[in-house]
């Protein structure tokens, strides 16, 4: 055993948790060692505090204390208890390591008897056990409170942008200034055209940027959200209703921003993209709107002499293109013709619109069956989320499979839970508003073909035919979808033949 004179450390620390008990605890801890070390006449050399979880490693004065403790600035320690040193196994072990090697020649606590002898480190070595075990303990209660708040619908966390934590209800609310952006958001996505860098400018022109301690109002200070962070915020869950702790999906009781159709649009925007967002917008009217008719190559456009042409790729490795550029003019004239075939004549959108109405009208009659059926669809998976979850208790299936097939179950849960919000309150938007929104895009289809510019004919062709657009031999055509093929059919009939009991058409 050393033969220096004793030089100490007071050591004290307080958890981060309860701040306002963290300012008096630590003076009062002081406060005794001081008296200790008075009455005991000990050297103290230096007092260090600290405000750190001792669960885990890592406290960064704790591990100074130590380091000092090695250069031999200090050989003894003064702390409160055993467990304000180590809750954990590493911190605990290099204790009684330096005791065992004589760096640490004394330990001094004010409600623990140490004495460095064998039996002295035998009885620390089992206290520390001791609050490591407690700690483990205090751990796995406070997760299993999570947990079960997770169950209940209450988000066991700091509420995402575009909520509020209610400390007084202890709920999370809709921030009123942030929800209706966030609303937004989602929907200037889901139109499909907006890249990454888009709704960074989107956010910035709303006041949401990045920085440490986020404030729900306008921060010049602060710098465009990063890529990530919008990818993430584009899938969370909870603005739909749901979120995610644990690697695990629950249904949560705060009020959703958006449907879980939006959502689900979203999602397929992204997917769509293949993760790859374009820089930078298209300069050329048609290029990436029409395939090679006869390799199927993409064609692209270029610029001669002051003039654009568009021409196949000839990308194919295996098949040998033969054909020839086209001037954009022409090629505008040709989209022109074959957009004005599927005009819809004002007084047949007239007519199928009024049409819509009738067929609203049996569909409000018929509502309270749908309702009552989606209910019982409901009920069934209901009990089969309760199926599921005994059949995992009972250790039956593994928690991967557990997981997957619960967050399927929610999901089908929460369509359908919209579905009914959707017939009860009279809302016709599952299928008439596409169609009214279709009859009017059909009857401005001539004038844009006469007069619109190339974005405009650009726009609508996609709508019409989709990624069907060929160019074989200088010449465009196109191939449309339901309900664009049947309207065409109609045009080359000369006349509208009515339909008794119109069908939900979408674009």
């Amino acid at each position: 055993m050393t033969t220096e004179p004793r030089k100490y450390f007071t050591y004290a620390r307080k958890s981060t948790k309860g701040a306002e008990q963290q300012a008096l605890s630590i003076p009062a801890q002081l406060d005794a060692l001081r008296k200790l070390a008075k009455q005991q006449n000990l050297n103290v050399i230096d007092e260090i505090t600290e405000r750190e979880s001792a669960h885990v490693p890592g406290r960064a004065k704790f591990n100074e204390m130590m380091r000092r403790i090695e250069a031999g600035e200090a050989n003894g320690i003064l702390a409160w208890h055993p467990d304000r040193l180590a809750r954990n196994s590493l911190d605990g072990g290099a204790i009684i390591h330096y005791l065992d090697v004589g760096k640490i020649a004394d330990l001094k606590f004010a409600t623990f008897w140490f004495e460095n002898t064998p039996q002295g480190k035998s009885n620390l070595g089992h206290e520390f056990v001791q609050t490591k075990q407690y700690s483990d303990k205090l751990s796995c209660d406070t997760q299993r409170g999570l947990e079960k708040k997770a169950r209940l619908g209450i988000y066991p966390s700091i509420a995402p942008r575009g909520y509020l934590n209610d400390k007084a209800t202890k709920t999370i609310v809709l921030d009123p200034y942030l929800a209706p952006i966030i609303k937004q958001a989602f929907e200037t996505f889901a139109e499909g055209d907006k890249t990454l860098n888009d709704m960074q400018d989107f956010f910035a022109e709303n006041g949401i940027l990045s920085k440490k301690r986020f404030k729900r109002r306008y921060n010049p200070g602060g710098r465009k959200l990063h890529h990530d962070w919008i990818r993430r915020f584009l899938r969370n869950p909870f603005y739909y209703g749901h979120f995610e702790y644990a690697g695990e999906l629950y249904e949560g009781k705060h009020k959703p921003i958006i449907s879980k159709e939006l959502f689900d649009k979203v999602q397929r925007v992204i997917e769509e993209r293949t993760h790859v967002m374009p820089r930078e917008r298209e300069p050329k009217a048609f290029a990436g709107l029409f395939t090679c008719g006869e390799c199927g190559m993409g064609v692209t456009a270029e610029v001669q002499k002051g003039h654009t042409y568009y021409r196949c790729t000839k990308k194919s490795k295996t098949r040998k293109c033969s054909q020839k550029f086209i001037r954009e003019e022409e090629l505008e004239r040709q989209l022109s013709e074959l957009i004005g075939q599927y005009a819809l004549r004002p007084d047949w959108a007239a007519q199928m619109l009024d049409m819509a109405e009738h067929e609203q009208e049996d569909l409000s009659r018929s509502s309270h069956a749908l309702v009552q059926e989606k209910q019982e669809q409901i009920a069934t998976i209901k009990e089969s989320l309760d199926r599921l979850v005994s059949i995992y208790v009972a250790q039956e299936i593994d928690r991967e499979s557990f997981l997957i097939q619960k967050e399927v179950l929610l999901s089908k849960k929460k369509a359908l839970q919209e579905a009914v919000q959707v017939q009860e309150r009279g809302d016709s938007r599952t299928w008439l508003e596409p169609f009214t929104r279709w009859v009017n895009i059909a009857q401005t289809l001539g004038e844009i073909a006469d007069k619109g510019s190339p974005q405009e004919k650009k726009r609508v062709a996609v709508q019409v035919f989709g990624s069907n657009l060929f160019l074989d031999s200088r010449k465009a055509r196109g191939c449309a979808a339901n309900p664009w093929s049947t309207l065409l059919e109609k045009n080359q009939d000369g006349g509208m033949v009515p339909r008794q009991g119109l069908e939900p058409w979408t674009n």
